[in-house]
């Protein structure tokens, strides 16, 4: 079997993709339990399950950084520096976070079956 090779922008697109995911996902983990928000609640649930699902298919360090990059409550705090800098134990040097990172992103879009608008 051959492998996938993506292009920078393929890497890209599914990176800015998967963020707004993310974001729909530290949103509805504050807004489940809401009063206001009863009739959504099966939906929040059920979308963030499956990014739970997702995110527990990907090798130790790849969900590290996703989960404490993107899903964490504090995500909009933390840059990719502090990631590869101090979260990453041992720290490592930003290409490999970017490799780790891509590779993770990569594996989640097909996971939670993320099409491309490019293709």
């Amino acid at each position: 079997m051959k492998a996938v090779v993506l292009s920078a922008d393929e890497k890209k697109e599914i990176r800015k993709v998967l963020e707004q995911e993310f974001e729909s996902y530290r949103l509805y983990q504050l807004l489940i339990g809401s009063e206001g928000y009863i009739d959504q609640q099966p939906y929040m649930k059920s979308f963030c399950e499956g990014i739970d699902q997702a995110v527990c298919l990907l090798p130790a360090r790849e969900k590290h950084l996703i989960i404490e990059r993107y899903l964490n409550i504090e995500s909009d705090y933390i840059t990719d520096k502090d990631m590869y800098t101090y979260r990453m134990n041992p720290s490592i040097s930003a290409r490999t976070y970017s490799t780790y990172r891509d590779r993770a992103m990569v594996k989640l879009a097909i996971y939670l079956n993320i099409k491309l608008k490019s293709h």
